[in-house]
């Protein structure tokens, strides 16, 4: 039986910078353990044991430059290893805890064997090196290995600051090149976020291929024959492939998706609502904050009362899942063939912390779909780079603005809630740009390395997650401290640095609060 078509299948894996090295129990920083233990470590062990199988797959994996520079960090990778035996001690409690309770207590005991495997995992099997199994992986073909901008702009919103466009993604690339060894090919759009200005960026860079959503190809000019279901080269020359919306809904959505499934574990009750203040000091965080613990013993059920979490249950959905998602997705490619002619494209997106972190149960799903993939000749997963390598046969458009965000544009990241940031960043930034201009041939070594700190405030103060965040009001009072922070400090290094004034103390205290990030080169600013 001849293919239906191709599956590309990407995952986009990123946090925002976060390292408090004064603070080891600091909340926000909390979050990159929690994705270790609850995302990443799991969803590389899969892919590596579907390899280790024999399974035949492929899959594209972005990685952010700013969770490239986290998980290469041996501080954050000594905090890793302790929430892990953390998470081993309080698990152990648990099973004290709930020993009147029969069927929470088979849960708990559960929790403290799966703590214990992710233990061994981390510090004995990948040795605390998430990143060389990936590129293992991508030796084999089983992964491509893409980034995304230095510190994750919106970059839609940089578009009056081509040099700004620049600095993100050629930065990104750097970063990431220098911790992987891997000069990439693809470039993941943070949030999606598309305009023909940052297409221009891409092709300056030397990026071949990008995702953008659906409606972005939709509505191009002209309207593409065969809409989503084949890539296109955009106008400046850059091969897009459009995400399939309904395909990733499936996925994705928390009203209808699979992740909605009344017997799959629920997100929101966690073990920490049960808990004294002491035991939360003793197990959770010393200074008695209830930050989650990633111990739940509810399934979804529904609004009311909900049930208890059966496992077996929850991995028979699974199996229906899997089947129903290869189903769906070989049915569009047959009515797509039918219309079209040729083998459609269908290219489905995805968090990948919706895989084990939103989605308990989603690093199975993944394992079945891919092992369901391989077991068939019905279609085959594709990889992006075939498709440049002919890019000649294709359309040739210029796609609309858009994004994945709420209504489609930048709804998400110009609102009521965030708007005020936007005029921050761009004076920052235009100032930076022609202080960059001004200074790029500079000799003078404490100049430099000035610059290059500015830089990296510059770069911080564009991440994407500031806006996201303040619109959704989580950590609200932490971002805008954390924003309003890059913008003093960079504005106090350019008013040094226009005075010749530089102060070497003042910038060792900004290294010494968030830990060192990366070798950021403030030339970067200087490209278009």
């Amino acid at each position: 039986m001849a293919s239906s078509g191709n599956l590309i299948l990407v995952l986009h894996a990123h946090l925002p910078y976060i390292k408090h090295p004064r603070n080891p129990n600091h909340i926000e920083q909390r979050w990159f353990f929690e994705a270790v233990a609850d995302s990443y470590l799991p969803l590389i062990d899969t892919l590596y044991k579907l390899h280790e199988k024999g399974t035949e797959y492929h899959i594209t994996v972005s990685l952010s430059p700013t969770l490239c520079v986290m998980l290469n960090d041996d501080e954050l990778k000594n905090g890793c290893e302790l929430y892990l035996n953390n998470l081993i001690e309080f698990a152990g409690y648990e099973c004290f805890r709930n020993r009147q309770r029969p069927g929470i207590l088979r849960l708990s005991k559960r929790y403290v064997k799966k703590s214990k495997e992710l233990l061994g995992l981390y510090t004995d099997k990948y040795r605390r090196d998430l990143i060389s199994p990936l590129k293992q992986l991508r030796d084999e073909g089983r992964v491509t290995l893409i980034t995304s901008a230095a510190t994750h702009a919106f970059l839609p919103l940089l578009d009056d600051y081509p040099q700004a466009l620049h600095a993100q993604i050629t930065g990104g690339i750097n970063i990431f090149s220098g911790i992987t060894g891997i000069r990439p090919d693809g470039f993941w759009l943070p949030e999606c976020g598309y305009s023909p200005e940052v297409e221009r960026a891409l092709d300056i860079s030397g990026v071949s291929y990008t995702a953008v959503e659906s409606h972005g190809l939709i509505f191009s000019r002209p309207f593409p024959h065969a809409g989503i279901y084949r890539p296109v080269v955009g106008s400046s020359g850059v091969m897009l492939f459009g995400r399939d919306s309904e395909v990733s809904r499936l996925v994705w959505s928390a009203e209808s998706g699979y992740p909605a499934d009344a017997e799959y574990r629920d997100f929101y009750e966690d073990a920490v609502s049960e808990l004294s203040d002491e035991e939360v000091k003793r197990f959770i965080n010393p200074d008695g904050f209830r930050v989650p613990s990633g111990i739940r013993y509810r399934k979804i059920t529904g609004k009311e009362k909900k049930e208890i979490y059966e496992p077996r249950k929850a991995a028979l959905k699974l199996n229906v899942h899997a089947m129903h998602f290869i189903k769906e997705v070989r049915e569009i490619m047959v009515r797509a063939r039918q219309v079209l002619g040729v083998a459609p494209v269908v290219t489905a997106a995805f968090d990948a912390e919706l895989f084990g972190h939103w989605w308990y149960e989603g690093c199975g799903w993944l394992e079945r779909v891919l092992a369901g993939i391989s077991g068939n000749n019905q279609f085959t997963m594709g990889k992006c780079n075939h498709f440049v390598d002919s890019r000649d046969k294709f359309e040739q458009v210029i796609p609309e603005s858009s994004s994945w965000g709420y209504g489609g544009y930048s709804q998400t990241w110009i609102n009521p809630r965030n708007d005020w940031i936007i005029r921050y960043i761009h004076n920052a930034t235009g100032m930076f740009i022609k202080l960059a201009e001004k200074h790029m041939n500079v000799r003078n070594r404490k100049v430099a390395e000035a610059m290059n700190v500015a830089a990296r405030e510059i770069l911080m103060l564009q991440t994407s997650d500031w806006g996201f965040m303040l619109n959704t009001n989580v950590s609200a009072d932490y971002v805008k401290n954390r924003f309003l922070n890059h913008y003093e400090r960079a504005m106090n290094i350019i008013k040094m640095i226009e005075s010749g004034m530089i102060e070497e103390a003042f910038l060792k205290e900004i290294i010494s609060q968030d830990g060192e990030f990366t070798e950021t080169d403030f030339r970067w600013f200087c490209g278009d």
